[in-house]
């Protein structure tokens, strides 16, 4: 659940990220670069997270799952993001 929480949260942050780089026309400061990379280790966070708890047994691995699979999927829409430069 903490896995799902922490990709729920940097889905969060990317998506006020785009709506305040819409609002501003792509001229966001500083702050909008930290607060993705703060994204960007939220998600990787989550994914670890998610990892280690699919090695545990005897579990109810949804939430595992849900948090591989959001976390992973921000994972590569963060490094797109910075590596096109968008």
């Amino acid at each position: 659940m903490i896995s799902s929480g922490m990709g729920l949260a940097a889905l969060l942050i990317l998506g006020g990220l785009f709506y305040l780089s819409y609002r501003q026309a792509g001229q966001t400061g500083a702050y909008a670069g930290f607060l993705g990379f703060l994204g960007m280790v939220c998600a990787a966070a989550g994914m670890v997270v998610a990892l280690k708890s699919l090695r545990e047994e005897d579990k109810y691995y949804l939430f595992s799952y849900i948090g591989c699979v959001l976390n992973g999927l921000l994972l590569v829409a963060w490094m797109l993001l910075y590596v096109l430069g968008m």
